[in-house]
């Protein structure tokens, strides 16, 4: 307690503010980590959720965190199959996408690891949402009958909601990917400040 007043009486002395030194890779502590340094058609490693330690569970819906930490273009894949190269349906969420001004989602069709099909669900603006100077985290929210929510950590509003008639969305496996950059994802991240926690994601 000494030592926090001692600490804000030196910055309001020195005029700084404290608020600027604040250790934003904070919010990823205790997540597990994989790195996208490949390419959009190079295959992704497909992780079963079910073995994630941290997934929260709400009235009618799962959720667990993820972290980003690059320039754009990152592109997280949901499949309800490990290797999802049979004309096999997945759904993939582009954050950053344009360079860093948008989001993306999409229904994506994989013949083989390389040729595939993608139709656009839903594009946003979300002008420089990703940076190479802090991460990104957000709660993927997977609620019945297929709605999907994105919010971002410390907001209670998501800032992206979509479905897909067409298809089921399952969440069985996750994969990450890239486009030009190399991204930095965090995944089954601490879920904070919930009473209720499952174990493994029961789809």
């Amino acid at each position: 307690m000494i030592f926090r007043v001692l600490f804000s009486s030196v910055c309001l002395v020195a005029f700084v503010s404290c608020d600027k030194y604040v250790n934003k890779f904070d919010s990823i502590f205790g997540c597990k980590q994989a790195n996208a340094v490949n390419n959009y058609n190079h295959p992704a490693d497909f992780i079963p959720t079910e073995h994630f330690e941290n997934v929260g569970s709400g009235v009618n819906s799962t959720f667990f965190r993820l972290g980003i930490f690059g320039k754009s273009d990152a592109v997280i894949r949901f499949s309800k199959v490990a290797m999802p190269y049979n004309k096999d349906t997945l759904h993939e969420i582009v954050i950053g996408a344009g360079m860093n001004r948008h989001t993306e989602v999409r229904r994506q069709i994989r013949n083989t690891v390389v040729l595939h099909r993608n139709h656009v669900l839903k594009k946003i603006p979300t002008p420089q949402m990703l940076s190479e100077l802090e991460p990104f985290v957000l709660t993927v929210e997977f609620v019945q009958g297929g709605l999907v929510r994105l919010t971002r950590d410390g907001e209670t509003e998501p800032f992206l909601e979509f479905s897909d008639p067409s298809a089921e969305i399952s969440f069985n496996y996750i994969g990450f990917s890239n486009w030009l950059s190399k991204i930095i994802f965090f995944f089954d991240c601490p879920v904070y400040n919930f009473d209720v926690r499952m174990d493994s994601l029961r789809v």
